[in-house]
């Protein structure tokens, strides 16, 4: 299966590669009142689609039928556009690699996606994605994917693979992933803590 390969692609181009620091500056350090500021949203909205969805495992198949009460809790919708989104993750040394892919499940938007409108945020900072290592996401995926790196426009049925490298140890618990489509803190989504593969082994 596509993420399987893709795990062993980017263990070896961490191997291969110079460790290059993707972290946003952050001064604040709230990330972790965010998430659960974007949890409590979530519950308050209610049922239907809102602007903050729940991430599933790539290991999961999604159901055929978007219109469907899962699909309606899980995708992050705006006018005019609903979005799914899938991820992986696996513990390679002290790095956790995280492969996300975005699809536009519903709808038509202006404009395009690119890996500098995603950010992942975790407990202690803010990251954006690794051109590279989203490039061999996006080629490694078989349901056509596209790489952030690129350009991709907002049509239905759209891939976008997005990948992130961040510290093992300061990326536990819940996640969260922001996508600045009109510049306003939704579409959002929610990664539950042990989704993104096993946690790193302890300090010695």
């Amino acid at each position: 299966m596509y993420h399987h390969l893709w795990l062993l692609v980017c263990i070896l181009l961490l191997t291969g590669t110079p460790r290059i620091a993707l972290a946003q500056d952050d001064p604040s350090a709230l990330q972790v009142r965010y998430i659960e500021e974007l949890k409590q949203r979530n519950a308050v909205y209610g049922p239907g689609c809102n602007g903050i969805g729940i991430s599933v495992p790539a290991t999961q198949n999604m159901p055929v039928d978007i219109t469907s009460r899962w699909a309606a809790g899980h995708s992050a919708c705006i006018p005019d556009l609903r979005l799914v989104m899938a991820c992986i993750g696996e513990v390679a040394g002290e790095d956790r690699v995280i492969g996300c892919t975005i699809q536009v499940a519903d709808g038509q938007g202006d404009g395009t996606i690119t890996c500098e409108q995603l950010t992942l945020i975790t407990p202690s900072t803010r990251y954006t994605p690794d051109a590279v290592l989203s490039d061999a996401l996006g080629e490694a995926s078989e349901g056509g994917s596209r790489s952030c790196s690129e350009p991709v426009n907002l049509a239905p049925g759209a891939t976008v693979a997005a990948a992130f490298l961040v510290p093992a140890t300061s990326s536990m618990g819940d996640l969260a992933i922001m996508i600045d489509i009109n510049g306003a803190e939704v579409p959002a989504f929610l990664i539950p803590a042990g989704q993104l593969g096993a946690e790193p082994p302890p300090q010695s």
